[in-house]
């Protein structure tokens, strides 16, 4: 009866563990993938561009349309989303961007003004906070199994 409870147990501790390693492997992929995606921004040429559009999403964040000129051809590129709490930018509005071509050709672009924060910044908090609750529950589930098994 005794070895049945602490088998209970120990499974209990391994499920934890199991959990808390999935979370700190998804935390690492989430980062590893915002940090590829910043890697292309580093390599973006600077102009200035007009918002063409303005899309704004059910949370409020909004994404933007610019257009400008390269080589004397007229570009359209999609911006990342910006923050809802932040200023928005309106149809018309002159802003200074900066742009790059992904790999299959699609202009994107990153504003660069102070008013306006991109919603990705968040999303590194997020990992870290993932990763923190990883560990937390690695600690829960090493406590556990030491209560179980010497208690």
């Amino acid at each position: 009866m005794a070895i049945k409870f602490l088998a209970i147990k120990v499974v209990k501790c391994v499920i934890i563990f199991v959990i808390a390693i999935a979370l700190l492997v998804i935390a690492s992929i989430m980062k590893a993938v915002l940090q590829s995606d910043l890697s292309h921004k580093s390599n973006y040429k600077q102009t200035f561009a007009i918002i063409d559009r303005v899309i704004f999403s059910d949370t409020g964040n909004a994404k933007y349309y610019v257009a400008f000129t390269e080589n004397g051809n007229k570009i359209t590129a999609q911006t990342d989303h910006y923050s809802s709490e932040t200023k928005s930018l309106n149809p018309g509005d002159e802003v200074k961007i900066g742009y790059y071509f992904t790999k299959n050709g699609i202009p994107r672009a990153v504003i660069l003004d102070e008013r306006v924060v991109p919603v990705s910044n968040a999303v590194f908090g997020y990992c870290k906070f993932i990763a923190v609750i990883g560990l937390l529950l690695i600690f829960v589930a090493v406590v556990m199994f030491v209560k179980a098994v010497f208690f």
